[in-house]
């Protein structure tokens, strides 16, 4: 990733925030991972926005198309106002992905995908959520996941987190050991 872009993109999110969401609530926080999740899926259509055939009013068009099923409209359309000004629509998506990162790091959120190879009940939720809570010190938004491949197991990651319990996880550090000794 080319760091001048990534902190450009920073900038502008924090310069947005700053601005325009301070009093934004947790379900704008959720619409975002949404939008920047549906992103990462759509890197054709975002190249669209570096095509220079396109003038920039079929550029915001096409960006406003793309964010029209999410209920960040508000939010987005000045959002994308001063990206096309500024001649930047292409970084909307790691500016959105920034957007994120900024409100989670001022509301101290902290979200957490929880692989497990059998579905968690809401009690077993609940007490990870805790745990995670009191050790990190931040609000914590779970995203349980079933992973077969754990074999008996749990996994949980974040941006900054990893922790692994599972077979399957002692199957591969005994695959190591055993590699490491030439067996």
């Amino acid at each position: 990733m080319d760091k001048n872009r990534d902190l450009l993109a920073k900038k502008y999110a924090t310069a947005f925030y700053n601005c325009f969401m301070q009093d934004s609530d947790m379900e704008l926080y959720c619409e975002l991972i949404k939008i920047a999740n549906f992103l990462k899926q759509k890197k054709r259509v975002l190249a669209l926005l570096d095509v220079a055939a396109l003038t920039l009013g079929d550029k915001k068009m096409l960006a406003e198309r793309l964010f029209a099923p999410y209920s960040l409209s508000q939010y987005i359309r000045p959002l994308i106002d001063l990206l096309v000004r500024n001649q930047r629509l292409s970084l909307i998506e790691l500016v959105i992905e920034k957007l994120g990162a900024v409100y989670a790091q001022r509301h101290h959120l902290l979200s957490v995908y929880i692989a497990s190879s059998l579905p968690l009940n809401e009690m077993q939720l609940k007490t990870i959520r805790s745990f995670l809570s009191i050790k990190t010190g931040k609000h914590i938004l779970l995203t349980p996941v079933v992973d077969k491949s754990l074999i008996a197991g749990i996994r949980i990651t974040s941006s900054t987190y990893g922790w692994e319990y599972s077979i399957a996880r002692q199957l591969r550090t005994l695959r190591h050991l055993l590699d490491k000794q030439g067996i």
